[in-house]
């Protein structure tokens, strides 16, 4: 049998498009595979244990600089967002630091107070201030706006110690628009990270009940 010239061309040109839509297929299917083998790592990865939560500590009493440093890296570790103030002792610095401090979009404030000791303790307290009946507020009245809150907040961290939160006049919370709590943990020197621990479950124990909606509550 003899092939003319035109029948080899017309035979190339088939087998080139045989290849041709072999070579297409092929790299579709490998496109495929890939892109679901890179959604299979993606869903089993192992996701972060703590969300990224933003919050204020307002630092009180003396500072200590390891205890502090320790704590700053504990938080880090688990993917706090920390925003640090000192505590101040006059009204207008206070004032100031309350203007400040409510620009933030953080979830509430712990006025925070170290102290080295050889044993493990912690005092926790929710402000005394109630929710003013104006419509215009005192500096004194604000704080009282989150009390619900803050008690919620104070009671999760107290049960992590075994403690009861105590009402008290509290002058670092003064003006501060959002809830707010005291705590004071004596750190054991060689377990400083077992406290730590204990805040940070105390944290999430009431992150996890979800916030309040406070606008409600300020219309009741």
């Amino acid at each position: 049998m003899i092939f003319s010239l035109a029948d080899v061309r017309m035979g190339d040109c088939i087998e080139r498009k045989r290849t041709s839509r072999f070579v297409y297929f092929r790299e579709r299917c490998m496109t495929t595979f890939i892109l679901r083998t890179a959604l299979l790592l993606l869903l089993l990865a192992p996701l972060p244990l703590y969300g990224t939560d933003n919050i204020i500590v307002m630092r009180s009493g003396e500072k200590d600089t390891q205890s502090w440093n320790s704590l700053s890296k504990y938080l880090s570790d688990r993917r706090y967002v920390v925003n640090m103030y000192d505590a101040t002792d006059t009204i207008e610095r206070q004032i100031d630091m309350a203007n400040r401090v409510n620009r933030q979009k953080s979830l509430f404030v712990i006025v925070l107070q170290l102290v080295p000791s050889d044993r493990t303790d912690a005092f926790i307290a929710v402000s005394d201030l109630r929710k003013g009946k104006g419509r215009f507020l005192d500096i004194e009245e604000v704080s009282g706006l989150h009390g619900p809150s803050s008690r919620e907040l104070g009671t999760a961290i107290a049960s992590r110690f075994q403690k009861d939160v105590m009402e008290v006049s509290l002058f670092p919370l003064l003006g501060i628009n959002m809830p707010g709590v005291f705590v004071r943990l004596d750190l054991s020197s060689d377990r400083p990270v077992e406290t730590f621990e204990k805040l940070h479950e105390g944290i999430q124990d009431y992150l996890k009940r979800g916030t309040k909606d406070e606008t409600k509550q300020q219309r009741k």
